[in-house]
């Protein structure tokens, strides 16, 4: 079915939504179809109008980054895996996507698309030219959310009840998962077994399967869980944003729940380099504090989805600052001298020679912090004391990480 198809059934699908009174119109079934609301009601918030506007990019940038579709611009932002910034937009395409879900980087470099109401899997270049449909209706693909590769065959997600696997254009095999399940997500760990995502009714849950697709066990119970991420400064620890039970949750393998971060009507999450969450929801992308779940900051409107990191081995993007950590004196190296040097300048005396714009308009002395704060005090100078006597070695400011 063509693209105007799926548009005009979405504004009648809204039309008879809406004329009933708002406590009829249930969200999460709009949500388990891939209907859109114009803003997220849910949440209390409208989208912020000073979110910063995005730049069309020509391709994908060197570095790593993050991919997060915007299911009502239909378009793909590209953002900062460090901090979470709006780096640009990667493509917009308003021919094929309709509900634009997951975009991950596939075996041969392409980015795959998911559309949940387009029913399809798109291909697009590193240039973001449409290559292809990967999969879609005619393969028996219906209501499709979450995909993940494993090797060279791709894992799409369904409400149909299934995982379907896919071994090139349009060749469906045997289904990875079909038992009933309601799958959202699928996530693969590094030795073959899967996290599953499953919203099937009042057994909403998070659940473990073999590499052969057989079941294991499920880990916890959570209402609507979309997303599922890996911890990425928690060996060991994953992470799962959840829409109607308006959570992140810190998980491991066994079951065993870290920690819980409140977040309303949740569907795609990312721990930063700094330590923060980046989390979405129908209002944008935000950066959220990883104990409370306070807004730190909107870094885009629209109705964001899931985040996915493309890398390309060379690390996140650079700073534009040439420095060594705890290097103060500029001496090239870190030692006790830059103690010295530091105690003096924060004392009144000499001020250290480098310095550099990081962030854009604010330009700051970023070799003299090493305890990732982004600021350079007297606590740096404490952390370097005991850095010196064994400690924890030096950690630069995320959003400054020296260019080689």
């Amino acid at each position: 079915m063509t693209n105007g198809y799926y548009k005009v059934s979405l504004v009648l699908s809204l039309v008879l939504i809406l004329a009933l009174p708002l406590w009829a119109a249930d969200l999460t079934q709009l949500e388990e179809q891939g209907i859109e609301l114009t803003n997220d009601i849910s949440s209390g918030s409208a989208a912020m109008p000073d979110a910063p506007p995005s730049i069309l990019l020509d391709s994908l940038p060197d570095f790593d980054v993050l991919l997060i579709p915007n299911s009502t611009a239909d378009d793909i932002g590209i953002y900062d895996p460090a901090n979470g910034n709006l780096i640009g937009t990667f493509l917009t395409d308003t021919t094929h996507f309709s509900t634009p879900i997951c975009a991950i980087p596939g075996p041969d470099g392409k980015i795959y698309v998911s559309d949940q109401v387009a029913d399809a899997v798109f291909v697009y270049d590193r240039e973001g030219n449409y290559i292809s449909t990967y999969a879609d209706g005619t393969d028996g693909l219906n209501n499709i959310r979450g995909i993940d590769f494993r090797n060279d065959t791709l894992f799409v997600t369904s409400g149909d009840d299934y995982v379907a696997r896919f071994a090139g254009e349009h060749n469906r095999l045997s289904d990875f998962i079909n038992d009933g399940t309601d799958s959202f997500d699928i996530y693969f760990l590094p030795d073959g077994r899967a996290l599953l995502a499953d919203i099937q009714g009042t057994t909403d849950n998070i659940r473990l399967y073999n590499a052969d697709g057989s079941f294991v066990m499920e880990l916890f119970s959570v209402n609507f869980p979309e997303q599922i991420q890996i911890d990425l400064v928690a060996p060991g620890d994953y992470l799962n944003t959840s829409f109607s039970a308006a959570l992140i949750t810190d998980f491991e393998l066994n079951g065993s729940i870290i920690s819980t971060v409140p977040w309303s009507s949740g569907r795609g999450v990312y721990r930063l380099g700094n330590g923060n969450l980046l989390a979405t929801n129908g209002n944008g992308v935000f950066e959220i504090d990883p104990v409370t779940g306070a807004i730190i900051e909107q870094k885009a409107t629209g109705s964001g989805r899931f985040i996915e990191l493309v890398s390309t081995g060379a690390g996140p993007p650079p700073s534009g600052c040439q420095y060594v950590p705890g290097d103060v004196n500029n001496s090239t190296s870190y030692n006790g001298l830059d103690i010295t040097y530091s105690v003096a300048y924060l004392k009144g005396g000499p001020a250290p020679p480098y310095e550099c714009e990081c962030t854009p308009g604010n330009t700051w002395f970023v070799a003299g912090d090493v305890n990732n704060s982004c600021t350079f005090n007297g606590l740096d100078i404490t952390y370097g004391v005991a850095y010196f006597k064994g400690g924890a070695g030096p950690i630069p400011c995320a959003d400054c990480l020296p260019q080689p």
